[in-house]
């Protein structure tokens, strides 16, 4: 895989507009794993979701088990 991510985001209406744009891998890929923890905990403080469902939803997330225990806490 390369370092940079190329997204495309489309816009309806009057006229079809696509955008393009080139980021981090590395950066993309951490933004959605933030948003996947803080989706997770909001889900476990209003009960949808155990805290061992939670572990167990988010650890493919992460390389590395370790860091998974020390974020879900």
């Amino acid at each position: 895989m390369g370092d940079r991510v190329i997204c495309q985001i489309s816009k309806f209406g009057y006229e079809e507009r696509l955008t393009k744009y080139e980021l981090d891998r590395q950066q993309v890929l951490g933004e959605l794993r933030r948003f996947l923890l803080e989706f997770m905990e909001l889900s476990v403080n209003l009960g949808y979701v155990s805290l061992e469902d939670k572990y167990r939803f988010i650890m493919p997330a992460f390389s590395d088990p370790a860091k998974v225990t020390s974020l879900v806490g």
